[in-house]
């Protein structure tokens, strides 16, 4: 296999059902893997949060990683080889609502996995971490006895489906409580980082009893899984096919038109990335409809993501400006100065080695290397100052970085691939393509029976280089309304005529966090219901009709701990963020990310400035509302 770049194009064939039963499939083997490695857990081992992946990063350097008792990409480590390989097949491809003709990569197969099993994998894995936690430490969000109130939302969920959970379960741990042992304060062990030592004053809290618990839990779980598993997942894959056949009639019917198809692929792309790869021809096939679509699948993005993503770090951190350099020659590595300097640029590099799949899946979607318009300036500028102070030197150092990353890892690979080729008669016949830049235009959706002014609109899109996204629009109370009334019109207009902006793609897939991890309990933390008395009284009818469906999509995925930065954020009580950092395990400059990644998503825009650490200023009005809503729909 040659060394350069290659680009494969594949149209899909049209296939029957038994695509995503085969999801189903693997879906019972990673459960009862699952089962096994819970069952088998037992004191003196290290915390299996990190086994069902609610994480899209990469641990590329491990300098601080012992901060936290969050494993990275633990499940590569703990399920067998074939299984994995079965994972990263089944769920490693993607389908963005923006280009719905073109299946991406997807950087996160596991993450994919762990959504598409959806509440009973929460419920059992976080019910499980609760347990292990609260015995072995260093901190647990919930006691035994709030174990159901904590667990509510899966609870409920579960009972809907008609697979409920057995109420003796929280019983029973209850009781047990009794049967473990004092709890116990002890000094961390000194951790190792890199090649130092690094001694810490850490002190965890522990106690015996962990066996007692986790053999009711696992035999609650097989009690459930023997009697509910087969129903819950093809439930799960019925419900959003269900919902497919009903977007599909509702949206497009007889006729096809290129708004009406994509307000179709809004409502779908959960079940065409959870069930079919990103694959709309496949979904159409399952719920007997005719694809608006034809789907084609360009892939770049290198098959062993770990090792790129390493490459990619690699080739950033021998990049990286002169100037930082020259900053960690004049502090010492041992000064408090230097150490913050380390971990800024730690978590600049990691971000840009994320924003490298990004870039990756752009070119897959494109058909070309994406510009740093197509990219987007706003998201790359908050992380370059690591590469270059100038914007467009450190865009061309990025770039160079991931396509030099790209030809290392394919050379890897191709020499792996080498001595294992009957590994590639698994995979679809593809047909490489030189890597020259193909026609945009030969990207554009096919739709059938479509008026020919859309298909010509439609590769005029894809034609046209993208420029600057505009401003985000300002938005308040009184005018949510008015843009509501106006959004179909400004749909129809940016869809049917020529687009004069391209929205970045977001490379990590739908965000949805799927592991319920213990906290830490802080008697210095803030009650909500206390540090926000006074916001309550300005707007307790705050209702979520005012908020967009941008909005609604962003909420969707902001857990607990994300509002209460927002609510502290929004009283500029700054001093508090600490408690929610120690509450959720997590630095606050990762929970900013996290609620940025939202709204960078489906606005292009950043609710929070990390390095400020302020709300966007055009955004106050709306997060005003956002709060108020939050805390109205708490308060009932």
């Amino acid at each position: 296999m040659a060394t350069s770049q290659r680009t494969y194009t594949q149209s899909f064939p049209i296939q029957n059902e038994q695509c995503d039963l085969s999801r189903i499939a693997a879906m019972k083997r990673y459960w009862h893997a699952f089962d096994d490695i819970h069952a088998r857990q037992a004191s003196g081992m290290k915390p299996l949060w990190g086994m069902v992946e609610d994480s899209r990063m990469f641990n590329i350097d491990n300098r601080f990683h012992f901060r936290e008792p969050y494993q990275f990409h633990l499940y590569q480590q703990l399920l067998p080889p074939p299984l994995l390989a079965e994972i990263n097949q089944l769920w490693g491809t993607t389908m963005h609502i923006r280009w719905p003709e073109r299946v991406l990569s997807e950087p996160f197969p596991h993450m994919l996995l762990a959504e598409t099993f959806g509440p009973a994998l929460k419920f059992w894995h976080g019910c499980a971490l609760t347990a292990w936690f609260y015995c072995e430490g260093p901190s647990f969000r919930t006691d035994l006895a709030g174990l159901e109130a904590y667990l509510r939302k899966e609870v409920q969920a579960l009972k809907e489906m008609g697979t409920p959970i057995n109420e003796q379960l929280f019983d029973k741990l209850i009781k047990a409580e009794a049967q473990l042992g004092k709890p116990q304060s002890f000094l961390k062990n000194p951790e190792e980082s890199g090649t130092a030592t690094t001694f810490t004053k850490s002190y965890r809290t522990r106690r015996d009893g962990f066996g007692v618990l986790r053999d009711i839990i696992s035999s609650y779980r097989r009690q459930w899984a023997e009697q509910y598993l087969d129903q819950y997942l093809d439930q799960r894959r019925e419900l959003e096919l269900s919902g497919a056949r009903h977007a599909y009639d509702l949206y497009i019917g007889t006729q096809v038109t290129l708004p009406e198809a994509k307000k179709f692929v809004k409502a779908v792309v959960k079940a065409t990335n959870h069930w079919f790869g990103g694959n709309i021809n496949e979904l159409c096939t399952a719920i007997q409809k005719e694809a608006p679509f034809q789907s084609q699948y360009c892939a770049i993005l290198p098959a062993n993501k770990l090792l790129f993503a390493s490459m990619v770090f690699t080739k950033l951190s021998e990049l990286k400006s002169s100037s930082m350099k020259e900053i960690n020659k004049r502090n010492s590595s041992d000064t408090p100065v230097a150490k913050n300097n380390a971990e800024r640029e730690f978590y600049q590099l990691n971000k840009l080695v994320v924003l490298s799949f990004w870039y990756v899946q752009l070119e897959e979607a494109l058909g070309y290397r994406p510009t740093l318009q197509n990219f987007g300036i706003g998201k790359f500028s908050q992380e370059r100052t690591v590469l270059h102070t100038d914007i467009n030197k450190a865009w061309s150092l990025f770039a160079r970085a991931i396509e030099d990353a790209k030809k290392a890892t394919s050379i890897k690979i191709s020499t792996s691939q080498h001595t294992e080729s009957h590994s590639s008669k698994q995979m679809p016949s593809i047909t490489p393509v030189p890597s020259t830049t193909p026609s945009p235009a030969k990207a554009s959706p096919v739709l059938r029976r479509a008026p020919e002014t859309i298909q010509q609109a439609s590769e005029s899109i894809s034609a046209k280089s993208p420029v600057v996204p505009p401003p985000a629009i300002k938005l308040d109370s009184a005018a949510v309304s008015k843009l509501q009334e106006e959004s179909e019109k400004l749909l129809m207009r940016l869809l049917i005529e020529e687009e004069t902006e391209q929205q970045p793609l977001h490379p990590m897939g739908i965000s949805d966090p799927v592991v319920v991890s213990p906290d830490v309990t802080d008697s210095e933390s803030v009650p909500l219901n206390e540090a926000t008395s006074e916001l309550v009284s300005l707007d307790a009818t705050a209702s979520i009709a005012e908020i967009d469906e941008d909005w609604k999509n962003i909420l969707q995925q902001w857990q607990p701990e994300h509002w209460e930065m927002i609510l502290l954020l929004y009283q500029e009580q700054y001093a508090q963020l600490i408690t929610v950092e120690r509450k959720a395990h997590r630095p606050v400059s990762r929970l900013i990310d996290e609620i940025n990644l939202p709204v960078d998503e489906q606005l292009g825009d950043l609710l929070v400035d990390p390095d400020t650490r302020l709300i966007s200023q055009h955004l106050h009005a709306t997060v005003s509302i956002l709060v108020n809503w939050y805390l109205s729909s708490q308060s009932r």
